[in-house]
């Protein structure tokens, strides 16, 4: 389901992931679904983010129940260089909350 365009970006909601949203909600932790939910979003965004930047096109991100997928032009995989950054780009930003977390 898509749920609006960020950046120029489509963003796409997995129908299981708004169920698993639900169960968040009757189990009383909607929050931390939420924060789980910013996390992952922030994540696909620095994959999204460091494909621009080498210019590979970005088609869409879905949230799906237990993780996203930042979908990307086939052209990333022409270089290995650009494939490693664009797929290190993600873990990088998980690094970077975990930093500021942690200050």
């Amino acid at each position: 389901m898509r749920i609006g365009r960020i950046f120029g970006i489509d963003i796409y909601f997995n129908l299981w992931f708004i169920a698993l949203l639900g169960l968040f909600f009757v189990a009383g932790v909607l929050e931390k679904g939420l924060i789980v939910f910013a996390v992952v979003l922030f994540h696909e965004f620095a994959h999204t983010i460091a494909a621009r930047f080498y210019g590979v096109r970005v088609i869409d991100i879905e949230i799906l129940p237990f993780g996203g997928v930042a979908r990307v032009g086939s052209e990333v995989s022409i270089t290995p260089a650009k494939e490693i950054a664009v797929a290190l780009a993600g873990p990088f930003s998980n690094l970077l909350l975990i930093g500021i977390a942690w200050v």
